[in-house]
């Protein structure tokens, strides 16, 4: 095999022909020598991409298969709900929390079966309400918010947010421990969704219910120290007016002290009614006056 047969072929595809003959013999390179130079250089490349192709899937067989990534599924947990009656003293802020966890462990996302889960998880009256609602009008609880507002609706007071603000306003320590006063303290300020309280609001309250006591000492007790520079030295003629003042009322004191010392005046006579016992207890009063 002449180089000079394939003029037009530089020496990469020149090899590739080289290699054309040894695999698949002269009988082929005849062909393409008898081809034209635009057949004979679309062989030469078609065969320089089967070899890649070839060689890639060798190495990649050969390489290790990587192990499979499988997307990581959580479990759904069920957490048991305690059913809402609807019943005094039951606290549906809570239930509504209780309610809103169930289903995020659970995984359950859709309005509709939120919506579903929340009705399980009713009772009593509450159950007969929503039901009968459900019966007479359709698709009356699109979702899991409109369900929680017509519950509140229907089973809190109007006036339960101004009730519970006045017994948080008015909650003392009392003969409460002290974590039973701030879990109370807390219970209140958590009914209190629609229009919450500021904080510094819920600090004073707090502070002014508890009793006197270590915590309200400690508490009260931590002042800043007040600053060197706001102090004034008395001047010389407010310390002249002071101790002015304490030598006056020391002698008013010896003097009451004095007096205080004398006997007392037996005014007896005075209710004898005879002259002489009149002008002798005068005497004696006006004495005393002096």
């Amino acid at each position: 095999m002449d180089r000079n047969e394939f003029p037009h072929l530089n020496d990469s595809q020149y090899e590739s022909v080289r290699k054309m003959a040894d695999i698949f013999g002269m009988d082929a390179l005849q062909s393409l020598v008898a081809a034209t130079p635009v057949e004979q250089v679309e062989r030469v490349n078609a065969l320089d991409t089967y070899e890649r192709g070839l060689i890639s899937h060798v190495r990649g067989s050969m390489q290790p298969p990587m192990p499979e990534v499988k997307p990581s599924h959580q479990k759904p947990l069920r957490l048991k709900v305690n059913p809402y009656e609807g019943k005094e003293g039951e606290n549906l802020h809570f239930w509504v929390r209780e309610v809103e966890l169930a289903m995020d462990t659970a995984q359950i996302s859709t309005e509709q079966l939120r919506v579903a889960f929340s009705l399980s998880n009713l009772s009593g009256r509450t159950k007969r309400w929503a039901y009968t609602r459900e019966a007479t009008t359709p698709e009356c609880f699109a979702s899991w918010a409109q369900l929680c507002e017509q519950l509140r609706a229907a089973f809190l007071p109007t006036n339960y947010e101004y009730c519970q603000r006045s017994r948080f306003l008015s909650c003392k320590e009392g003969k409460r421990e002290l974590h039973e006063y701030i879990q109370k303290m807390r219970e209140l300020t958590a009914s209190l969704v629609g229009t919450p309280l500021h904080e510094h609001i819920k600090v004073t309250v707090f502070m002014d219910g508890l009793r006197v006591g270590p915590a309200r000492t400690q508490l009260f007790g931590c002042r800043p120290a007040p600053s060197k520079r706001r102090f004034k030295w008395p001047s010389r003629k407010s310390t002249a007016i002071a101790r002015h003042a304490r030598q006056h009322l020391r002698g008013q004191g010896a003097l009451r002290r004095v007096r205080i010392a004398q006997p007392p005046v037996d005014l007896s006579p005075w209710n004898s009614g005879s002259p002489s016992s009149r002008t002798s207890a005068a005497t004696a009063a006006e004495g005393w006056a002096t």
